[in-house]
């Protein structure tokens, strides 16, 4: 009689979980924890998308401005040379557009999560996700504008192209500009400025990485649109 191959530990242990499940019967987390995830990723959401456009604009007036120096008053500091403070708002930058795409990614999870919770209380969930968001940031009331009568018009699948994109990508262009405008600057003043630079280029990679990640899945959602679906 042939032997029985000998089962290695990953597979003990996966057949003991199986065995106690079940036996034992797991409740589901309760339904609050999962709407309190959801609205907690919503008002990050808001904020990153909105410190986004604040600090675009405001690296946008330094570019502009011919004074060398800036008046930092709202963080209580003395004139600062303008180089500083641009270098330091593009690192700023970046990190925010990371925050922004990890919050888009966040909050797909948790509405999936919260639908399937509500699906096995026999919820209906077929709606949108302004139902339930009680946060909506900038472009999601933008978006709000283009309804009629309290409905969404027949054209809210280009929006998908357009509320979330465009913002987007014009932030992520201006913050690659400010990088590569400090990265290539022939005499940075202070010399230590161009290597804040050059450590900067980690940040515009992986941000560069998540904008392509973030373009493929709002055109898998234009080519496979639900009415349902949130142009968030």
């Amino acid at each position: 009689m042939p032997k029985k191959p000998k089962r290695t530990k990953p597979e003990i242990h996966a057949k003991i979980a199986k065995d106690v499940k079940r036996r034992v019967s797991i409740p589901d987390p309760p339904l609050h924890w999962y709407y309190a995830r959801f609205q907690a990723v919503g008002r990050g959401q808001a904020r990153y998308f909105l410190l986004c456009l604040l600090v675009s604009a405001y690296t946008f007036g330094l570019s502009v401005t011919p004074s060398p120096t800036v008046k930092l008053s709202i963080l209580g500091l003395p004139d600062m040379p303008k180089t500083i403070v641009t270098a330091a708002a593009t690192v700023v930058l970046c990190a925010l557009l990371l925050a922004l795409f990890g919050s888009f990614q966040a909050a797909r999870e948790a509405a999936d999560e919260l639908c399937a919770r509500l699906r096995r209380e026999g919820v209906i969930t077929d709606v949108p996700w302004h139902t339930f968001d009680e946060h909506p940031n900038l472009a999601d009331f933008v978006s709000y504008a283009t309804y009629e009568a309290g409905k969404p018009r027949g054209r809210r699948r280009y929006e998908v192209l357009v509320l979330y994109p465009l913002p987007v990508f014009v932030f992520v262009v201006w913050a690659v500009l400010l990088w590569r405008r400090g990265l290539i600057a022939p005499d940075p003043d202070p010399g230590w400025l161009a290597r804040v630079y050059d450590a900067g280029a980690i940040l515009v990679f992986a941000m560069l990485w998540c904008t392509t990640v973030f373009a493929r899945r709002r055109w898998e959602l234009f080519r496979n649109w639900k009415p349902t679906e949130s142009a968030g």
